[in-house]
């Protein structure tokens, strides 16, 4: 396993004013021997549905319930964010 972006200071894809939460290291793209899940496919590489329930229990956002599909990015609820 391995990770394609946290503590990335850049914008949000397509922005040219929001910071991204991978800018402040409260969002993490994760791989597995490097291969990237691709973006708004609809589909989920299947060891992510394996390491899904250890984020949600920890209050993460997974990618999949985004506008555009991002399966292998996880991003931390404001919640979570303001009690740590």
């Amino acid at each position: 396993m391995g990770h394609a972006g946290m503590l990335a200071c850049r914008l949000v894809r397509g922005s040219k004013t929001s910071i991204s939460n991978h800018a402040w290291g409260t969002a993490i793209d994760l791989t597995f021997d490097g291969e990237v899940d691709d973006r708004g496919d609809g589909n989920c590489q299947s060891w992510l549905l394996l390491v899904y329930p250890y984020f949600y229990e920890e209050g993460w956002f997974w990618g999949t319930e985004f506008p555009t599909e991002d399966s292998m990015h996880f991003e931390m609820s404001d919640e979570s964010v303001r009690s740590s």
